[in-house]
């Protein structure tokens, strides 16, 4: 059986490396008068339409401004692959600057609409915006490849009025980390659209976003409405999340299989309050008040695993609830998520925690609608760069993200760690929050992701035996352990050094390793991977 498992998997191993050769644009740009992105990327075909390379990056340039004018779409038969030139420079001056312009009938379009796979490295994209004090467009990145790969690393999104990433197909995997998402909603009024991650009423095969920051987004951190088939496994870990008021709730799992929330935290959510007057969970299972956690069915098998978090509110935000007799602290779980969890103890601990530089808690906004939820001139959750002070831009709400007039002012979304619950509250006894925005790192789950490894396991589910296999570029140190969902080391495979090339490493189940979850970490010095393990 082991020679069979190991015949079949170098096979389709070997076929999945014959990989053509990558092609490298690098596209120069002029900031008084931007490279049109879009005519690049879709423009780059051979005289007869056929694409010039269906295997190209397209490298833009460290702090230069692009524009689109069309949507950049693909085929399920080539990736769009954009990043900056410079990879190891990601603050947010130094990001490449997507934004959009109108076309020549004076409408703004899109600016990514995949049908395949998709990589974005370090970029700034400003999508739904319009208009100075107008209402961004919505969907502006959306993904429609069944069983597309998407990888989004060290990229700001911002301003848009639906989902900053918006999957309209099944299948899709998903990797997001050390990204921002900001401001997200309707301006002025309220409404529930200002989403994070929106797949409605698609199911994903993985969801994995770490290390991420999200703030004043008017809605949920993540939408699933209606999907008929669940999806398969959705992770939050190490990301901190603020401003974020929650009108039809927090994280909308509608039916999964795997959801794992562990060592994030979590500042005032769901803002508006649990009274349905204000906020009105579309699909709320148990029809009553917004939870944090929703789940509407569970399905054979239902795993949730939240764990290691800090969830709380602020006195000011409490104040506010406490003029109001319908709005109350919002409840954290959902009743099925509580039966899928069984044991909620350890889910999450509440300790007010001060993050060192970040917009101001926008309780105005809050205080308008509370005062006429009808209002169309509420306080204005956008929040734009000092830049715009004295602008068509400037509606009151300013922050000092990138200091270029002092040097200081960086957004900085961390916290003072000594003597906080905080700083060791993680699964593995280090911080919780963002951790690379804080130059921190934690000895299990160290938040790089390098798909380039290529680490696979087969069988998987595993019953008894099962084979790794990866690739690495040059020779390198090696660790392959595997883990519980709390972050506890089960087996160390590897912890040496290893050639160059392709790695074939057996794992033997040991008998009184229990049914359940478990996550694969190859570390090396090229990157680092992760790969969940279903053990039955």
């Amino acid at each position: 059986m082991k020679k069979f498992y190991y015949l079949l998997f170098s096979i389709c191993m070997l076929l999945s490396f014959q990989v053509q050769a990558q092609r490298v644009v690098d596209v120069e740009t002029n900031n008084a008068t931007p490279t049109n992105l879009s005519e690049v990327i879709n423009g780059d075909t051979t005289e007869t339409g056929e694409r010039m390379d269906n295997n190209t990056i397209y490298r833009l340039m460290n702090g230069g401004v692009y524009t689109t004018d069309a949507r950049i779409e693909n085929t399920a038969d080539w990736p769009i692959q954009i990043e900056a030139m410079d990879l190891t420079t990601t603050e947010q001056a130094n990001k490449p600057v997507i934004t959009r312009v109108p076309n020549a009938t004076g409408d703004y379009q899109p600016v990514i609409w995949a049908s395949g796979d998709v990589t974005l490295k370090n970029l700034w994209i400003i999508s739904g915006e319009t208009g100075p004090g107008e209402q961004h467009n919505w969907g502006q990145v959306r993904f429609f490849g069944h069983k597309s790969k998407v990888i989004v690393e060290d990229c700001i999104l911002e301003k848009d009025r639906g989902g900053f990433l918006q999957f309209r197909a099944d299948s899709c995997r998903v990797y997001v980390n050390n990204c921002i998402f900001r401001n997200g909603g309707n301006r002025f009024i309220l409404e529930g659209n200002g989403r994070g991650i929106d797949s409605r009423n698609f199911a994903m095969d993985t969801l994995i976003v770490r290390n991420t920051v999200m703030h004043n987004i008017v809605d949920r951190v993540f939408r699933s409405l209606g999907n008929v088939i669940p999806h398969n496994y959705i992770e939050f870990d190490h990301c901190t999340i603020f401003n974020q008021f929650g009108r039809h709730g927090g994280i909308v799992l509608e039916q999964c299989h795997n959801f794992v929330f562990t060592n994030n935290l979590w500042i005032n959510p769901n803002m508006l309050g649990a009274s349905p007057r204000y906020a009105d969970e579309q699909n709320n299972p148990d029809n009553e008040v917004n939870k944090l956690f929703t789940l509407d069915t569970i399905v054979d098998p239902t795993n949730v695993t939240i764990a290691n978090n800090n969830i709380f509110w602020t006195q000011d935000v409490k104040d506010i609830w406490a003029q109001h007799d319908t709005v109350s602290q919002p409840p954290v779980y959902s009743t099925l998520i509580q039966q899928a969890m069984g044991d909620t103890t350890g889910g999450y601990f509440s300790e007010e925690v001060e993050l060192h530089n970040v917009p101001v808690r926008i309780t105005e906004y809050l205080e308008d609608l509370l005062a006429n939820p009808a209002a169309e001139d509420m306080f204005d959750v956008i929040v734009q760069d000092i830049t715009a002070a004295g602008t068509p831009r400037d509606f009151g709400n300013l922050f000092d993200f990138v200091g270029f007039a002092d040097g200081e002012g960086d957004f900085d979304p961390c916290y003072d760690l000594e003597g906080t619950e905080s700083s060791t509250g993680g699964t593995d006894g280090g911080p919780i929050g963002v951790l690379t925005f804080c130059d921190l790192s934690t000895s299990v789950f160290e938040k790089t992701i390098d798909l380039n490894l290529s680490l696979e396991l087969a069988p998987n589910p595993v019953t008894s035996f099962a084979l790794f296999q990866y690739t690495l570029d040059y020779p390198s140190q090696v660790q392959l352990n595997i883990y519980d969902m709390m972050g506890r080391e089960i087996s160390r495979l590897v912890d040496g050094p290893q050639p160059e090339g392709h790695q074939t490493i057996e794992w033997n189940r040991s008998a009184n390793l229990n049914s359940g979850l478990y996550i694969a970490r190859l570390i090396t010095e090229q990157g680092q991977m992760s790969l969940k393990i279903s053990v039955q």
